[in-house]
This record gives structure tokens, sequence and C-alpha cells, in this order.
């Protein structure tokens, strides 16, 4: 059994010969549906950083300490970690700059084993800031591990509930019905699993049974999803679904092991071949060919950039998307697998904000994840506005959304979201097909 805690790492970047020194804490992000749970982990000399001092790098991570040896299962996202001391106060800001989001928070106390912190995590919509109450205390991992999500509590002589197994999940505001997948460990009553949609999953989510109730949740520095789901007498749910404090929802679900979405090669049709988006507009990040890190931006067309006659993957993205980084990594290494042959591809950002700030997001993107292809920026993610700027399919349902084109400029097939490592089965029958499909495009 598997369970996963949302973790902050910063490791002392410059610091020649020094011995990382470790300390840990638990945070608590205060969402409407009740606390989300993360552990956050320093690592390198922290009590040497101030707002001027040296630099340090941060990912946010997904680990299961203690389960088969392996602490951290995935990199989320870098960052950048500022401390600012005045007299009495301590305050440390970790920024996610890919996301424009930040946690701030004061350290009070005296004693630094019993010091207590509070602050809040703020991250951008599109009508400002949501701020996200947080509160952190000093832990010892090991003694951590298993109360991060709190003791299991059990009503009287009842045995938990058995939230294990595949689940046919209906969310209120989706026509289509997603998929639950959950494991349990009997004797601790720590949970694991994720949910899968038709336009992506919600990542390794981790948490507790406890009686009759299941609670699961995870944060990775840009999304904070809480999780709960009480097992009524007929043996289905009747669940609540919370993101950050701008979103909230009702979901059912009752078991159904044969239950598989439709097939993502099947959502969403081609209507025409990539020379459509020829004479398109877009900004162009960086100058290319070459540099990521070359000015800003200039305006392109989509055919500046294109170069007939070679298979391409049109990747169409958002950098505040979590199923995209995911995607990302595969088309990465489809790219390297494939590349001598000529395949090319090209990625189209559309951001919740415009303008510099939007080149701002992707910049940051483009240096986390090492994307070696030319990125441009169509503009806001609206999807009506990403309809006219890719006419080659018949509306965009999902962020991301890949279209395979072959050589003669036809497209191949079009895959709509992503199911990423969280999903386990899914995640390798998607590797196979897409890489199937690369395939074929690169050898007809």
């Amino acid at each position: 059994m598997r369970w996963f805690v949302a973790s902050l790492v910063f490791l002392m970047a410059g610091v020649a010969g020094a011995r990382p020194v470790r300390t840990h804490a638990v945070g608590e992000l205060l969402l409407p549906g009740g606390a989300a749970p993360f552990l956050i982990e320093f690592a390198g000399n922290f009590g040497e950083l101030t707002g001027g001092g040296p630099a340090i790098e941060a990912w946010v991570r997904l680990g299961q300490p203690g389960i088969d040896g392996d602490l951290f299962m995935a990199t989320q996202d870098a960052s950048r970690v500022e401390r600012l001391v005045a007299g009495d106060d301590e305050v440390v800001t970790l920024w996610f700059e890919t996301y424009g989001s930040k946690l701030t928070f004061r350290w009070t106390g005296e004693d630094p084993s019993l010091r207590f912190g509070m602050g809040e995590w703020l991250t951008p919509r599109r009508d400002g800031f949501a701020r996200i109450p947080v509160s952190l205390r000093p832990t010892r991992l090991t003694d951590e591990r298993l109360p991060l999500f709190g003791p299991s509590v059990v009503a009287g002589d009842d045995q938990p509930a058995d939230f294990a197994g595949r689940w046919r999940v209906d969310f209120d505001s989706s026509e289509d019905d997603a998929v639950g997948v959950f494991e349990v460990d009997a004797e601790t009553g720590l949970a694991t699993g994720t949910f899968l949609t038709t336009t992506g999953d919600y990542g390794h989510l981790g948490g507790r049974v406890d009686g009759r109730t299941l609670r699961l949740s995870t944060f990775d520095g840009a999304h904070a999803f809480l999780f709960s789901a009480e097992m009524l007498d007929d043996g289905t749910l009747a669940g609540r679904f919370w993101s950050g404090d701008w979103w909230e929802e009702r979901w059912t679900a009752r078991r159904d092991d044969g239950y598989e979405l439709p097939d993502a090669f099947g959502l969403t049709k081609a209507t025409g071949s990539i020379e459509r988006m020829n004479d398109l507009p877009f900004m162009l990040l960086g100058n290319w060919p070459g540099a990521i890190s070359g000015p800003g931006w200039r305006d392109v067309t989509f055919g500046d950039v294109y170069e007939s006659g070679r298979p391409t993957l049109v990747y169409v993205f958002g950098s505040w998307c979590p199923n995209c980084k995911d995607a990302v990594e595969l088309i990465k290494q489809l790219y390297r697998d494939h590349r001598a042959a000529g395949l090319q591809v090209i990625a189209i950002a559309y951001e919740r904000e415009d303008g510099a700030r939007a080149v701002e997001r992707v910049r940051a993107y483009a240096g986390a994840s090492g994307a070696p292809w030319p990125i441009l920026i169509g503009g806001l993610a609206d999807k009506d506005e990403v309809a006219n700027d890719v006419p080659i399919i018949d509306g965009l349902r999902s962020y991301p959304t890949t279209i395979f084109v072959d050589k003669t400029g036809e497209v191949r097939g079009v895959y709509q979201g992503f199911s990423g490592p969280a999903t386990g089965e899914a995640y390798e029958t998607l590797q196979r097909r897409w890489g199937e499909m690369v395939g074929r495009i690169v050898g007809e």
C-alpha cells in the first residue's frame, strides 16, 4: 500500500562543502472543507539565508515515506525562497514562479522545537489573488509519517468502511462520469488514490479512512485539492470536492470494477490539415531557432515555426495545468527517441494572464521543464479563443490537448487530456499508445 504527502524540499545552492541541515514542518492548508496537510523539508544551511543571502532551489514533491523505501515520488515545480529576519520576527516566503504563487509564513515562539508558523498561500486568479490560511509546526519526520493525516478513528466496535477499489464517479459539474481508484492500508487506515476524468487526473492524493469517512488531498504549490466521502448504507459514496477556496462541488460514486473512460483519442475530432494554421498570429517565446533565454517574445505566424514535410506534435497547454507537466515529460522522451527521424514539436500556451505576465509564466515553465522546442503564446485560457487559434480540431475541451500530424500535414490523431503517473495502469497504456502513434507518423 502506498500513501503520499506533499513535501517542499529546499536545497542550498552555492554553499560549497556545506553539509545540508534537514529540518521539517507539518503544514495545513485551511480550506473550506477542512485541513489539507502537507510536509515541508528544509535541506541546507537555512539559517544563513537572508533577504540578500545565497539562493535556495526548492521543489514540491510527492512522498511515500516508510512504505517502500522511496521518500519522494516526483518533482513538481521549481521555486526560490526568501527569509527575512528583523528582531524577533522571521518571515519565510516560498515562490512558485511558474504559477505566480507563493507560500508565506511567520515563525513565532522562542523555543525552536516548539515554534509555530502562521501564514497564507497566495495564488493568482483572474480577479486577483486567492489567499488561503496556512499553519505550520516543526516536527521530526519519523514521528510524523503516520500522524500527518491524524489518528485513525473507528466508532465503537464497527470496522472501518471498505473504500479500496475502483469506483464510477459522478461529479455534479461534469456530464461525463469519472473513475476513482483508492488503496487503503487496513492496519493504519492510510489511503492513497486518484480520480481519472475525460480531461485528466488529479495526481497523487493521500489521506486516511476514519470509520465511514474517506479524506484525500494534495498540494503542489499551485493547486490544493481536498476530497471527502461518506460510505452510505447501500455501499455508495456521497462526497464533496474543494479546489482552494474558489470551487466546491458534490460527487457520488458506486463500485464498478469494469468501468473505463471513453477513448481519449475519440473525444476531439480533426477538421482539417495543419496548413490551415500557417497564417495565424502568435507570440514566440525567446528567439527561435535559438535559446529559450533570448529576448522576451516576438510576433510570428504559425508557419514561421512549422516545417512542412515533417511529422509533428502540436501540444496545447497552460503553465498552470498540472496534467500538462506530466504530459511534457512523455513528449520530451518521444522527441528524444524520434528527433533524428524528423519529429518536431510545437507547443502553444494559453495562460490565465496576458501580455508580459503570460510571457513570465511561460518562460518559468520552459526553464523548469527544459522543453527543447518552440513555444508559442496564444493568449488567455479561453476555450472559444483557442478554437479560433487551432482551427484543425472541432474545439478544445481540455488542457493539454495533443495533435499528431503526419508528414503530409494531415491530422492522424487528437488526444484530449492526459492520465499521468498517479493513474498507474492507465498511464502505462497511454505511454504505449502515444508511442505507437508517433511511430506511425514518423514511419509513414
